[in-house]
């Protein structure tokens, strides 16, 4: 897990892109599309996800820890 800005995104090889909030999405998708998997921290962010046409995945518990749990278990389906 690491953070990219701005430009790097944009080449940045990613398998998940997680969004923390609603305004962290608007800022996000305003300026780039994403390519990878989405985790929304919750229904609210995924909510606003969805009115940008993407299907994110939800953690089950709205914090890093839920996160993480999200993570393994999509990462553990792939195998």
């Amino acid at each position: 897990i690491y953070d990219v800005y701005g430009d790097e995104m944009k080449e940045a090889d990613v398998d998940y892109v997680i969004f923390g909030s609603s305004s962290a999405v608007d800022n996000y998708c305003s300026k780039f599309d994403v390519k990878a998997d989405i985790i929304a921290i919750g229904n609210v962010t995924a909510k606003r996800l969805e009115e940008y046409g993407y299907k994110p995945f939800v953690a089950d518990e709205y914090s890093i820890d839920g996160i993480i749990r999200k993570l393994e278990v999509l990462e553990n389906e792939k195998n």
